[in-house]
């Protein structure tokens, strides 16, 4: 490797890091100064809902602050994509955006236009060839755009403004050319083709809807047909038709009919997914049950042939999601995530799902499964080891533990790029060969000879920081112990106490020759900040257990503690779920013993009738879970007298008030009824943070309402966190306000 300018060239290559763009919780550390003035030290990222990891930076000191601002040596796999048929492995995370060149071995970092604005990346729909990919550029805490992106110059387009914001998901689905997309906006669904976009040429969205629905509603096939379920009807639209249809869809209709189903597809509730052939389609119903029907029957109104009717019930634990996966002979398979009730853990079982539901493998915290290009292998993990499951033989035919890993993205049929917590590299399923690219985080670095220098295990040994590509390289050195130095002739560094909350600590630096001077890196470090900025979320258990899994494991993903509030309702419908928060760790509160509406004009209550209804609450509980209940309460729905109020205090309970300027109670017919307004869970978290204050109670309520709602504000709890934690604040339960 030649010996260059280190700093100079990467100044040139590397988005600059500065200070604001530094998160809470960030803890420098390990620095080592070279005789030339330039200075290594780590950060460790402790971000939520994000493996914990240290990046590695570069800077060059100065006599009064640094010369240059810190440069990001290190490239941490949060997601990953291939892109540009193959030549662009793309690699996220809260740092920005960067680009391996699989040609050059070289990467590249990119001013994407969203570094720093989210502690978390969002995910992309990338089309087949890695041409196009479309992503959510936001704009307030839980809305965006959406945006068409070309892989190559990177260039924008938006299709689509104010849509929501989603970690998990994209509401775009590409047909397999990559020449056409599926959009949804405003409860329809529409398509594009990224080249008129591009140029302008885009006819009006309305001229270019394929129906009423969700991006739920529709799916490709791999002979680039559209299958679109609308009530109980299953239509068939051809690529070539959609403009035709687009403009006279009065005259045509959504597409051909190719069968009906004995059940109405509910595009709020349910999902679907059709095989290559769009012959068989497989449906969830409100995540209960699974059918799996034979479609295309020549009669126009002939029914679905039915060839399995599942009840998910079997399921272990309560269910986080699903994904359904066809593999190239035609076999179905089901994958589920479910948290246990037993200790908590998050685990995903593949189902067989031709005759019954059968298990053929389970893994423990995986990442998303991802299917090969070919439909015959799928890739998850298993407590951080990757596996590769053979879908013909129902086998694992391959596996990577050599670290843990957090993303993969497939390479052909028989390759896979594994981001992993230390390293990325390359894995040839075949031959279970594999080798580093470059590296995701160090736990050190040293000078050594001019050249950055890390150890990455006794198994994997040295390995060295090439500054022409920004990649690193094996190194062999001689047989020495590393020592990192803290000072040269002209300069000391060390770690210090920071005076802004969004550090943990800051790094100092002391001339030592000419004029005395001392000051941090990172000036930002050393400016007062408002410390202590609470809120708490208050988590309603009343009628219903919907997104229960989901809760719990977006709480602990994020190590979040928050107050349940339990209802008696939801207690005696579901004591083991009831066991599932009481184990959790998080503060458990009274909902009182019914769900009823206590301020409604029918119900005359007293100061006995609310005591009664509190220690009832307690026993219940107590029966279920032999735990006792926190003394914090509300009546349902937030709904008071000061009778209400005082009654439970002699009780001995303390009540609590939340927010309660908007609520995802609001439903389609509730708004038309009592003309209250409308909003989305993302419009709910906009103006919910917008009005965030220093003591502020949140009430998220789980389950669903007795009514219409596109989304509920439980579905979308980690990007409330999320919003929350960004604008400054820390989360607790009730009892951490006092």
């Amino acid at each position: 490797m030649k010996k260059t300018n280190l700093l100079n060239y990467l100044l040139g290559t590397i988005i600059l890091v500065s200070a604001s763009s530094v998160y809470a919780g960030v803890k420098l550390d390990d620095i080592d100064v070279a005789s030339d003035d330039r200075l290594l030290f780590t950060a460790e990222q402790k971000v939520p809902g994000v493996a914990e990891y240290k990046s590695l930076y570069c800077t060059k000191l100065g006599d009064e602050k640094i010369t240059s601002d810190p440069v990001l040596l290190t490239c941490f796999p949060e997601r990953m994509e291939l892109l540009d048929e193959g030549k662009i492995l793309q690699i996220r995370n809260k740092d920005g955006l960067s680009r391996y060149s699989t040609e050059e071995g070289k990467i590249t970092k990119v001013d994407d236009g969203n570094h720093g604005k989210t502690l978390r990346t969002f995910p992309i729909a990338s089309s087949q060839d890695g041409k196009w990919y479309c992503t959510v550029n936001p704009v307030k805490k839980a809305t965006g755009n959406l945006v068409l992106v070309n892989s190559k110059t990177l260039l924008q387009k938006v299709l689509v403004e104010n849509v929501d914001l989603d970690y998990s998901s994209m509401k775009v689905k590409w047909a397999p050319d990559g020449k056409a997309l599926l959009y949804e906006n405003n409860n329809s669904v529409y398509f594009a083709t990224p080249d008129a976009v591009v140029k302008n040429l885009q006819v009006n969205e309305n001229f270019r809807k394929i129906g009423e629905g969700s991006i739920d509603s529709v799916q490709w096939t791999q002979d680039k047909k559209i299958i679109y379920l609308k009530d109980d009807v299953v239509y068939c639209i051809e690529q070539n038709e959609l403009y035709t249809r687009g403009l006279y869809s009065a005259l045509v209709g959504n597409g051909k009919i190719i069968s009906r189903l004995p059940v109405e597809f509910n595009c709020l509730t349910d999902k679907f997914w059709c095989n290559g052939k769009g012959n068989r389609i497989a449906v969830i119903s409100r995540g209960n049950i699974l059918s799996i029907y034979t479609v295309g029957i020549e009669e126009k109104n002939a029914h679905a042939k039915v060839d399995l009717i599942c009840p998910l019930t079997e399921v272990a634990g309560t269910s986080l999601g699903y994904e359904m996966f066809w593999t190239a002979d035609g076999k179905a398979l089901l994958w589920n995530d479910s948290m246990d009730y037993a200790d908590n853990e998050k685990t995903g079982t593949i189902y067989s799902v031709e005759n019954n539901m059968a298990v053929v493998a389970k893994a423990s915290r995986s990442i998303a499964p991802v299917m090969s290009p070919d439909n015959r292998k799928l890739a998850y993990t298993d407590n951080g080891a990757l596996k590769v499951f053979d879908l013909s033989s129902m086998l694992e035919t391959a596996s990577y533990d050599k670290e843990s890993v957090i993303s993969v993205a497939w390479a052909g049929r028989n390759a896979l790029y594994i981001g992993g917590k230390k390293t990325v590299g390359f894995f040839n399923v075949l031959t279970k060969e594999s080798n580093i690219l470059f590296l995701s985080s160090v736990d050190k670095a040293y000078w050594n000879a001019g050249f950055i220098v890390t150890k990455i295990s006794d198994e994997k040994g040295f390995y060295c920081y090439d500054a022409e590509k920004n990649i690193w390289v094996p190194y062999r050195i001689p047989d020495v112990e590393l020592s990192a130095k803290d000072k040269n002739g002209r300069y000391r560094a060390y770690v210090g106490k920071a005076t802004n909350a969004k550090y943990d600590n800051t790094i100092f630096v002391r001339c030592l020759s000419g004029k005395t001077y001392t000051y941090s890196v990172f000036p930002d470090a050393m400016k007062e900040t408002c410390n202590g900025r609470k809120v708490a979320l208050a988590l309603d258990a009343m009628e219903n257990s919907e997104g229960l899994g989901k809760v719990l494991h977006v709480l602990s993903e994020y190590g979040i503690k928050v107050t349940f509030f339990l209802n008696g309702e939801f207690i005696r419908r579901y004591p083991e779920k009831t066991r599932l928060i009481a184990n959790s760790g998080n503060d458990c509160g009274s909902l009182f013993y019914t769900a009823a509406d206590l301020v409604e004009n029918n119900f005359v209550i007293d100061a006995s009738f609310i005591t009664r209804g509190l220690a009832r609450n307690e026993d219940e509980y107590f029966a279920a879970t032999k735990k006792e209940l926190t003394l914090l309460w509300h009546a349902p729905y937030y709904h008071d007298t000061q009778l209400i109020r005082t009654s439970g205090n002699t009780a001995g309970y303390e009540y609590v008030s939340a927010f309660s300027k908007f609520s995802d109670r609001t439903t389609y017919e509730r708004s038309q009824e009592k003309a209250e307004p409308y909003k989305s869970a993302s419009e709910i978290i906009n103006g919910m943070v917008e009005g965030l204050e220093d003591g502020m109670i949140i009430p998220v309520c789980i389950g669903k309402a007795n009514g219409t709602r596109k989304d509920y504000l439980y579905e979308k709890l980690d990007l409330l966190i999320a919003a929350i934690l960004e604008s400054g604040y820390e989360i607790t339960d009730v009892q951490g306000l006092k």
